[in-house]
């Protein structure tokens, strides 16, 4: 359990240097944190179950903590952060391993449930905004090398409703007609098909998607390609056809234009071509490398990372308040569920089979489709991947799945 205590404002700016600069005590006595202090100044020094000071967390409270000027903001600012890190500390779980939507939606479920919920809406976004701006800050510093949500997806809104987890079939099918580009068709069919990241997204080369004619991909649904991950992991992703499919024509079409329209600037004096990813080849034609990013803008300039979450939303207010609500990560949460509920299903089958046949290999049918998907999605641990685990009975495609399976087998025979 996450435990603080407060110390009075003379001391903030010798504690700010004496941890910031390295010398705070690594560990503190029992006694030392259970010692009663003046809480002038709401600032509440978190402890982990074993007493270690958490270095991290309260060097930026400090930091805050001289900014700001109300000591109801310090104290709020500090219970919300005790809450979140409480959670993860009960569960065994490191704060840094734990920058998943899908960690978001979990803890949701623990404090908003419709049928029991522990907090209010207006507390759970105040929660939200403090520790968004701590990850913030944690990615800004290097604590981590990323974030897989943003403020926008863990605030609630309007009514108190339950976060997008997955989409189904229907839902995906829907959001991708009311989108008014093939780059954005072709960017939603890379996230549901391979799980990425939209770091991974953005950061994609035209090298980077397999061909489909190469001889040892010609007859194959699904290609592997490795890509560069978070924390600068190369790990493999398996392309569906179809995903590549719709790349290309977003390639031959709208990224074609936007090319030209590059070239068209460059031969105007707007930019240079040392600006762009275009080198000037022999007779001074403007060439692309295979290096070349493959997101473009419509002034030809690479797409940002920023603009796929505004056009993400962009498409989720055309489909409207009753229509789905879509943003990359929750793609990849969609991705993770089916992968993991369609191998699980695979497994049981040959458990079935194994049986019917007097092979006894062991109960691996939760495991082994667990680590798989651990792998495709490049989490540092199987516990982010066991999370969505809690999911799965909840993705109303797969439950109807899952139905009918069970009639077909057990029923129909």
């Amino acid at each position: 359990m996450i435990s603080g205590v407060s110390v009075p404002a003379a001391a903030m700016t010798e504690l700010l240097t004496a941890v910031v600069g390295g010398a705070a005590t690594a560990r503190i006595t029992a006694g030392e944190r259970g010692r009663s202090l003046e809480m002038a100044d709401g600032v509440r020094f978190l402890f982990d179950r074993n007493g270690h000071y958490l270095n991290d967390v309260n060097g930026w409270q400090l930091r805050m903590g001289l900014r700001t000027s109300s000591p109801a903001t310090r104290a709020t600012r500090s219970s919300a952060i005790k809450r979140v890190l409480g959670w993860y500390d009960e569960r065994g779980l490191r704060w840094q391993d734990c920058l998943e939507l899908a960690h978001m939606n979990r803890l949701w479920l623990s404090f908003r449930s419709a049928e029991s919920p522990l907090v209010s809406k207006a507390t759970w976004n105040q929660w939200m905004d403090h520790w968004f701006a701590f990850v913030l800050y944690a990615k800004q510093t290097g604590l981590v090398d990323d974030i897989g949500f943003n403020r926008s997806d863990v605030i609630e809104r309007g009514r108190s409703a339950r976060p997008v987890r997955a989409l189904s079939a229907g839902e995906f099918k829907t959001f991708v007609q009311a989108a008014d580009s093939s780059r954005m068709r072709a960017g939603c069919a890379a996230c549901l098909g391979t799980g990425m990241r939209v770091s991974e997204l953005a950061a994609l080369r035209l090298s980077d998607i397999p061909d489909p004619q190469s001889p040892s991909n010609i007859g194959r649904a699904y290609l592997p390609a490795t890509i560069m991950g978070k924390g600068r992991k190369v790990r493999t992703i398996y392309w569906p056809s179809t995903a590549i499919k719709w790349i290309q024509w977003y390639v031959n079409g709208e990224r074609r234009l936007a090319v030209e329209t590059l070239r068209q600037r460059i031969s105007k004096q707007e930019i240079t071509a040392s600006q762009t990813f275009l080198t000037v080849g022999s007779g001074g034609s403007l060439i692309e490398q295979s290096t070349s990013p493959l997101w473009l803008a419509e002034n030809g300039e690479p797409l940002s990372q920023k603009r796929w979450g505004k056009d993400f939303a962009k498409v989720s207010d055309r489909c409207g308040k009753n229509g789905p609500q879509c943003s990359p990560h929750n793609l990849r949460h969609s991705y993770a569920i089916a992968t993991l509920s369609l191998l699980i299903n695979a497994m049981l089958k040959k458990e079935m089979v194994d049986r019917h046949l007097g092979r006894e290999e062991g109960r691996v049918y939760f495991m082994e489709p667990i680590r798989e998907v651990k792998e495709r999605l490049g989490h540092a641990s199987i516990d982010t991947t066991m999370i969505y685990l809690d999911h799965i009975a909840e993705h109303r495609a797969l439950l109807s799945m899952a139905v009918s399976e069970l009639q077909a087998t057990y029923f129909d025979a």
